[in-house]
């Protein structure tokens, strides 16, 4: 049983009223709190913090808990006979006092490196606590819009520079989300005056900037792997399939055969003897006597239902061992739709892609990578439109917009995605007349809403928006631009 002793110096003096707490919980230091059902003396509601080891009951000598802090959650009228307070006891004692106890805030960005495959190594915080603490959590991708697919990462410590850790995170774009915790009594929050990121190699300067490409190469001809880097001291290390094979900052494969078919990848190292590895390229070797692979649909504009049926089909001598194909939906590969080529004589490859029953979401462009131990080849493109029963198309990706024109800057407009299909991700993009279709920081939702009050900048001239939207299959879809115009006026 859990009786409560008020604090000598509060008065009225918190408590429950002569009614046992209905909420007890423990919070991360393991102490515990009681939440009240009825309101103290003062008609006030309070979360209380029990020290077990205080609070001696006269009439039994036990002790029964004393009140060593309080948090007033409210006030109501001290004649409430129904006691219509917060509904801050049973399952809801824990967020009540953790929201009462230790208010908590989030700031999230997105960095990014201006390369892909960027090893990200640390974090560096200048903080003060004041008594809480402060929590970072990371993740990376080399496409924003794919952050969303990966768990944050949590960091140890809250202050000082903060390793990554293992396994090695990479990406274009790393996601920081910084956790700002106040404990309770504490006059001020723990506060983060600066927060620096570093990547390459710990410690030095060294970093690649532009990675090796993958690339397809006709038998006799040539293939380049190049790679950039920047700091002090570098040499280069050539490997293919983990042998080495050459030194500098250019490999140059000449006078290609299949054999010359793998994964290529180069150390770089600085004077400290610090060093990355870059991302792997494959060489495809492709013969001489290749034909170009081929695409047919049966039905390019199917009716909501109807089934329709890809083949693709190339020819090649000598084959050099079986083949095998991929199906790809705007250039992403379609999940499940692959396996080995049908062939009858060793020389023609076949691949077949069936849907059964056509929706909105297939509509797009379809094609086959056929590939082998040594080459790769993309069979060309062939498209579908998906119609109604109105025989109108129907639209996968539309932008709905509201507050268009802008006729008061403190009422900023609103642009809505709308899809005919479950979106696993969304990213929003505005058009900068330098660099062209540049992402939106932290818009990934459905809706995009302007800041308030909407920058002129993003009123005046020509002002484009739209949205790329992701499937469940990770297919991308990105809707036609939508203008945004007002007037720029205080």
């Amino acid at each position: 049983m859990l009786q409560l002793l008020p604090v000598p110096s509060l008065h009225p003096a918190p408590g429950c009223a002569r009614k046992s707490p209905h909420g007890v919980c423990l919070d991360s230091q393991q102490r515990v709190w009681a939440i009240c059902y009825r309101p103290a003396q003062d008609g006030k509601y309070y979360a209380m913090r029990i020290d077990t080891t205080q609070g001696v009951d006269p009439s039994t000598g036990n002790i029964v808990g004393k009140v060593v802090e309080a948090v007033d959650l409210g006030g109501f009228p001290p004649d409430d006979a129904e006691y219509h307070g917060p509904y801050n006891y049973s399952d809801m004692s824990g967020f009540v006092a953790l929201s009462a106890t230790q208010p908590a805030g989030v700031w999230d960005f997105v960095a990014n490196s201006g390369a892909d495959y960027t090893l990200w190594h640390s974090a560096t915080l200048d903080t003060t606590l004041n008594g809480g603490d402060l929590a970072v959590e990371v993740r990376a991708a080399d496409r924003i819009t794919d952050l969303p697919s990966w768990s944050f990462r949590r960091l140890a410590g809250s202050g000082g520079t903060l390793p990554f850790g293992t396994p090695a995170l990479k990406g274009r774009y790393l996601e920081v989300r910084v956790n700002l915790l106040r404990s309770f009594g504490a006059p001020s929050s723990p506060v983060l005056k600066k927060l620096s990121l570093a990547w390459g190699a710990a410690g030095t300067d060294l970093q690649i900037t532009t990675h090796p490409k993958s690339q397809v190469v006709a038998v006799d001809g040539a293939a380049e792997f190049t790679v950039t880097a920047t700091g002090v001291g570098l040499s280069y290390e050539w490997f293919k399939d983990g042998t080495p094979v050459g030194t500098g900052p250019l490999l140059t494969v000449n006078n290609v055969v299949y054999t010359n078919a793998g994964k290529y990848k180069v150390r770089v190292t600085d004077a400290t003897g610090a060093y990355l590895d870059s991302a792997e390229a494959r060489l495809h070797v492709a013969s001489p006597d290749q034909n170009p692979p081929w695409t047919l649909v049966d039905n390019a504009q199917p009716v909501l239902g109807q089934p329709v049926v890809f083949t693709a089909q190339m020819s090649v001598w000598p084959p050099g061992g079986p083949v095998y194909y991929q199906w790809r939906k705007n250039g992403v590969p379609i999940p499940g739709a692959s396996g080995l080529c049908v062939t009858s004589d060793n020389q023609n490859y076949a691949a077949t892609n069936l849907i059964s029953s056509v929706a909105c979401l297939d509509t797009g462009s379809y094609s086959a990578v056929f590939t082998n131990g040594y080459w790769k080849m993309v069979s060309e493109e062939r498209p579908i439109v998906v119609y109604g029963q109105n025989n109108q198309p129907l639209p996968i990706l539309t932008v709905t917009t509201s507050g268009v024109p802008i006729l008061d800057r403190n009422s900023p407009p609103t642009l809505t995605a709308v899809t005919c299909f479950t979106a696993a991700c969304y990213q929003w993009y505005k058009m900068d007349a330098t660099v062209g279709w540049q992402a939106i920081p932290n818009a990934t939702a459905n809706q995009y809403t302007f800041p308030t009050p909407v920058p002129c900048e993003m009123v005046q001239g020509l002002n484009y928006y739209m949205v790329e939207v992701f499937d469940e299959g990770r297919i991308p879809h990105t809707s036609d631009a939508v203008q945004v115009h007002g007037d720029c006026q205080p």
